[in-house]
């Protein structure tokens, strides 16, 4: 499973990729990001195909450091209300765990875990091998942005890292990774991972706001998927990102929203629908919002909705309507 990124994950990669003389569209397109998706920061997208644009833009560019000028090139808004909720904790250790508890609200492609010690703890990044195979640019950026928002937290108190862990091999000379890092980087590790002395995690934070933090920690449960509010809802608005990716699956959606696939269906089944009820009806709202934009011809619709042939797609849509889909656009025009 590839899982899902809100779409501000990509706050100012179109800027970074014109800087450097690149094309962003055909990056997208390469990658099977939709560009409209981009218009709503909240929109979730396909985390693999976030991957797949950070690798094909250093290859694409010649620039093995991509991921690192990405992440440098930014402020931390892109994290929305979690920074801001971490910043008000009471002490380092308690932002970083305050982050990992809610980082699944942006990003549900991979998973932190904080590894204590007496002398030095290591907050290590998990994601499927499949999916790390092709996250090299990601990683690294990630380790920036971690380094940044540890000295963001603490109001530019002097914390440093020890040392930064990657699971690649350098793709680069060592001396321009010690250069960003500024720390100790090692290679071909266990995990992707950052180091840090076990002190500077009680370290009180200097912006510690108990009220602020406790209204933050309301609205990001508030945020979290409330699956027996509102099932058939959240079933839609992951169809939405996962059809184009083609993981239109009940194992799929259930495992986004943390319950088993037969309860999943028995759950809908309860307010009156089936899963592949639900599946077809957002491929027709899908395919009448693709149409009426204009801007793609049948066959890509068809691969668009997760239809191995343009045949199938229009026996598809003549169910739907009782007409071919272009007879249809003719009837509304």
């Amino acid at each position: 499973m590839e899982g899902l990124v809100r779409a501000s994950a990509l706050s100012g990669f179109s800027e970074c990729v014109k800087n450097l003389g690149g094309d962003t569209l055909h990056i997208f397109n390469s990658a099977g990001i939709p560009v409209h998706a981009l218009t709503d920061p909240q929109s979730w997208i396909s985390f693999g195909a976030c991957l797949r644009a950070y690798e094909l833009a250093s290859r694409m560019l010649k620039y093995p450091a991509f991921g690192v000028r990405h992440a440098t090139s930014r402020d931390l808004s892109y994290l929305g209300p979690l920074i801001l909720y971490a910043r008000h904790a009471s002490r380092l250790r308690e932002a970083v765990e305050d982050f990992r508890r809610y980082f699944y609200i942006h990003n549900t492609g991979y998973r932190s875990v904080m590894e204590p010690g007496p002398v030095f703890s290591t907050l290590t990044y998990h994601m499927p091998d499949k999916l790390r195979e092709g996250a090299n640019q990601w990683v690294e950026g990630t380790m920036c942005s971690t380094q940044r928002m540890i000295k963001h937290i603490m109001g530019g108190e002097d914390v440093r890292l020890e040392r930064i862990l990657f699971r690649h091999a350098a793709l680069r000379p060592l001396s321009e990774y010690e250069d960003v890092y500024g720390v100790p980087v090692l290679f071909e590790q266990k995990a992707d991972g950052a180091v840090i002395d076990s002190r500077y995690l009680d370290m009180a934070v200097p912006h510690h706001d108990t009220m602020i933090h406790q209204f933050m920690e309301r609205y990001l449960q508030d945020r979290l998927p409330q699956i027996d509010d509102n099932l058939v809802a959240a079933t839609r608005v992951l169809l939405e990102t996962l059809i184009p990716a083609a993981q239109g699956k009940l194992e799929i959606v259930a495992e986004h929203l943390h319950i088993h696939p037969r309860t999943l269906q028995r759950r809908l089944q309860e307010v009156g629908f089936s899963f592949s009820e639900l599946l077809d009806d957002q491929r027709r709202l899908m395919a009448e919002r693709l149409l009426n934009e204009g801007n793609l011809p049948l066959v890509n619709i068809a691969f668009f909705l997760g239809y191995a042939e343009q045949s199938a797609f229009n026996h598809a849509f003549e169910r739907w309507h009782g007409v071919a889909p272009s007879r249809w656009l003719k009837n509304r025009s």
